[in-house]
């Protein structure tokens, strides 16, 4: 009840601010384009290539481009996407949720721009964050999604942010792979098919900040939620087995955040074989890091479609959340993850439903009923 209530005062005060910031009407200026990405860093990752195949098309080659995203990829976006990019407007989703002044300063420098267009092709819309800034934009074409159907934001976008919206492009009841939704809101944006099979990044441009030992393996063993977290003690079974029987070195990488769970895991290792770069490094470079390394063994985060992009091998371990959209990777895109599920899903897993899945939108099932047994399995089926 009281995060309802919170979320109720938040809308509330967005309406003011809304009114105050679109007092004074501000001209448009001609081929400005504004795209709005706010989610996550792995959502990123399978959105970002096409920002390129926007900027190359006949019906935006002409036109200035903002992006408006989430500062946590910030330095994944500068490094890798700058050259179809022509300014950044970065959001600290925490301060626009809670500092009245930051939302209105930022709200107010959105609308004063006065872009043209703006497109938020955002599946999961958020009224209080991508939509909320599409209304205040005042753009003169406001192209959305007819979004996800998530039950809890339904009525929310049916109610009121759909109105918001110029132009709300069709999307599709299928259990869609993320890559292959924002494949489709674009192909319906242009009214063509497209020709990107998956992401990738263009790592040339990359120098890591040290030296990394010849062989090793990177271990993420944090993420966002508790509930996708693999348990240390496991990991650590995990590492001592690949010191052991490979002698590769082991990498923990992750945010600063996630920093008590990688010492946890750090101290118990034989300290000349790990090396624990939690917090320590850029976005930019662990996207180098994971095309180095002999393998990545990862909790659902990031890292997960970061070694997709530049075809690392990949041992994911999930509890099954959001199971179909985000995990597992489809064939055809990633032939190198290889998945593991609690038993629930794992013994099905061969013959799943991925339509009718009861996990498309949420998953409570306990990841820690996955054994390091399991994990070690595939780790030798990959590493020969």
């Amino acid at each position: 009840m009281f995060v309802v209530l919170k979320n109720l005062a938040n809308f509330l005060i967005y309406l003011i601010i809304d009114f105050l910031v679109c007092l004074k009407k501000i001209p448009t200026r001609s081929n400005t384009l504004l795209l709005i990405r706010l989610d996550s860093i792995g959502d990123y990752v399978l959105f970002r290539n096409f920002i390129e195949i926007v900027k190359l098309n006949e019906a935006y080659r002409n036109y200035k481009i903002t992006l408006c995203g989430n500062i946590v990829w910030k330095n994944l976006a500068e490094t890798f996407d700058s050259p179809f990019i022509d300014e950044f407007i970065w959001i600290d989703r925490k301060k626009f949720y809670g500092n009245i002044l930051y939302k209105y300063r930022t709200l107010k420098k959105i609308h004063d721009a006065g872009f043209q267009t703006v497109i938020d092709p955002t599946y999961t819309r958020e009224i209080l964050y991508g939509d909320s800034i599409v209304k205040t934009s005042c753009a003169i074409e406001k192209i959305g999604c007819t979004a996800s159907l998530d039950k809890h934001a339904k009525w929310k976008r049916n109610l009121l942010s759909d109105d918001y919206y110029t132009t709300l492009l069709t999307s599709s009841t299928k259990n869609l792979f993320e890559f292959y939704r924002n494949k489709e809101f674009f192909e319906n944006l242009f009214q063509q098919k497209l020709e990107i099979q998956k992401p990738y990044f263009d790592t040339k441009i990359i120098k890591l900040e040290k030296v990394t030992p010849d062989k090793y393996v990177v271990i993420v063993p944090g993420a966002q939620d508790k509930k996708r977290i693999w348990d240390a003690n496991n990991f650590i079974s995990i590492a001592e087995y690949i010191i052991r029987e490979f002698d590769f070195n082991i990498l923990i990488t992750g945010s600063q955040s996630e920093s008590e769970i990688a010492r946890q895991i750090s101290f118990n290792l034989n300290p000349s074989k790990v090396h624990d770069l939690t917090g320590k490094i850029s976005l930019s470079s662990l996207v180098k890091y994971i095309e180095d390394a002999q393998l990545v063994i990862s909790n659902e985060t990031s890292s997960v479609h970061i070694s997709a992009a530049v075809n690392t091998p990949l041992v994911c371990i999930s509890n099954g959340n959001h199971l179909g959209r985000f995990n597992p990777h489809p064939q055809e895109i990633f032939a190198n993850a290889f998945y593991i599920y609690p038993p629930q899903i794992n013994k099905e897993l061969h013959n799943f439903d991925y339509e009718e899945n009861k996990f498309r939108f949420n998953s409570e099932l306990d990841i820690n009923d996955i054994t390091p047994a399991e994990v070690i399995n595939e780790i030798k089926q990959i590493i020969k």
